[in-house]
């Protein structure tokens, strides 16, 4: 008789959690809170959390519904809470920010505001980075869960524009193969994958752009790469060689490009700022407009802001523009510097731009001591100590943290020992993810 396993609750990546009759923790994929499964266990694991993928939802859960992504079944695990009412899985996002401000920070009644929802809940997304596999077959675009490679044709999280031109393209590179080529070898390792991504964004004008990184230079690869992105519906695209794809963004350099690949971006609601397709830009257009709005409504009107990890200064721009004072903006993508610099001069507008490697902070004590707010808005895995350090000495007497981590949001609070964190808004940009953006409100100690 098979062990039926009830879901009490998701991991951070959206695996249902359950326990064995003996008490041990079991993670079964595609499992959500509520429901009554069987499954595969994995019996390699002898310590630790067992593995498990759903074999049959004897029980459903009251608040599940089906899943529009046929690519679920195929093991892509991009949207684990596509099998959930938004409002519940809305709901346990923000359950499990309040759990976690209180274990990681240990704050005993953290103020939480009520989340601001997505006004998409598909549909949203106008970024999708996929690996492209470049084998002696087809090639093929996928996505890597637990180290199998699983080809998709479509995505329901991005916009039009997008899943229009990864349609094409994956047409194009022969992806759609019989169903016994569906999967790479399931004992690969993730970085024998990782030689190329594509990245296809939602250029704001209706239209997508792409990019493709390789980390070699194979001259024999572009002609073939050209032909596929040429004859994609894009505005334009780029092929670029990034040594080390983790920094992508940082280190590349461009080898073929055609067409316009520039994302258009609006400030202050009709100012439009055109910027390089690896500048760092919110995926959810709707949603980072209510993030903004939320921490625009926490600066005082006229302030002077010191915008750190500003990329090209969305923060910064949209203050100074429609509340007047000044930004100073620190930053270490040069292409981000330089494009929120032009823009800001070609208005007037008093901003100051310094590129910086916040982990190996050299701010001038000067630059932090005249800003009357700071805004934090950090990479996944936070900010670093040094700047800590530097803000609990001299920051001034408000800093509004951005952060789509909520362990490392509740870490870093913890860390600012000069402040003490008066409220925590949820945000969501990532429907159907596990994912949760936060704005957190934090004043000077007296």
């Amino acid at each position: 008789m098979k062990t039926i396993y009830l879901i009490q609750d998701l991991t951070w990546d959206g695996r249902g959690v359950a326990r064995t009759p003996e008490g041990r923790v079991v993670m079964i994929s595609g499992a959500v809170p509520g429901d009554a499964v069987t499954a595969r266990i994995d019996p390699t694991e002898v310590k630790g959390p067992l593995m498990g993928a759903l074999d049959e939802i004897v029980t459903p859960a009251p608040d599940r519904i089906q899943h529009p992504c046929r690519f679920r079944s195929d093991g892509c695990l991009n949207t684990p809470l596509g099998a959930w009412r938004y409002d519940a899985a809305l709901a346990w996002k923000t359950r499990h920010l309040e759990q976690t401000l209180r274990r990681v920070g240990d704050m005993t009644n953290p103020v939480i505001n009520d989340p601001l929802a997505s006004p998409a809940q598909w549909g949203y997304r106008e970024r999708l980075e996929l690996h492209l596999e470049m084998g002696n077959g087809p090639w093929r675009l996928g996505y890597i869960a637990f180290n199998k490679f699983v080809p998709i044709g479509d995505c329901h999280l991005g916009t039009e524009p997008v899943r229009r031109a990864l349609g094409q393209i994956v047409q194009l590179l022969g992806s759609h193969t019989q169903e016994s080529s569906r999967y790479s070898d399931n004992h690969k390792q993730k970085s024998e994958f990782d030689n190329a991504r594509l990245i296809i964004r939602d250029n704001g004008r209706g239209e997508a752009v792409a990019v493709l990184f390789q980390r070699f230079q194979g001259e024999s690869e572009i002609p073939r790469l050209k032909v596929v992105l040429q004859s994609g519906d894009l505005a334009g695209w780029q092929i670029r060689h990034a040594p080390n794809l983790n920094l992508r963004f940082f280190n590349s350099q461009t080898i073929q490009e055609d067409g316009d690949p520039r994302i258009y971006l609006k400030i202050n609601g009709n100012r439009e700022l055109a910027i390089d397709p690896v500048v760092f830009s919110q995926v959810n257009r709707g949603g980072a407009e209510l993030l903004i709005r939320g921490v625009l409504g926490m600066i005082p009107p006229g302030a002077n802001a010191l915008d750190l990890y500003g990329g090209y200064g969305s923060f910064a721009l949209e203050h100074v523009s429609s509340q007047g004072g000044s930004a100073v903006v620190v930053e270490a993508s040069i292409p981000a510097i330089r494009t929120g610099e032009t823009f800001a001069r070609q208005h007037g507008w008093p901003i100051e731009y310094l590129a910086m490697d916040l982990n190996k902070p050299k701010l001038k004590v000067s630059t932090v001591k005249r800003q009357n707010v700071v805004i934090l808005d950090p990479p996944r895995t936070g900010a670093s100590k040094q700047l800590l350090s530097l803000l609990n000495e001299y920051g001034p007497p408000r800093l509004i943290y951005a952060s789509c981590h909520p362990a490392t949001l509740a870490r870093d609070v913890r860390l600012l020992t000069s402040y003490q964190p008066r409220s925590f808004t949820p945000v969501d940009l990532f429907p159907q993810t596990p994912d949760l953006e936060i704005i957190a409100l934090l004043e000077r100690n007296q």
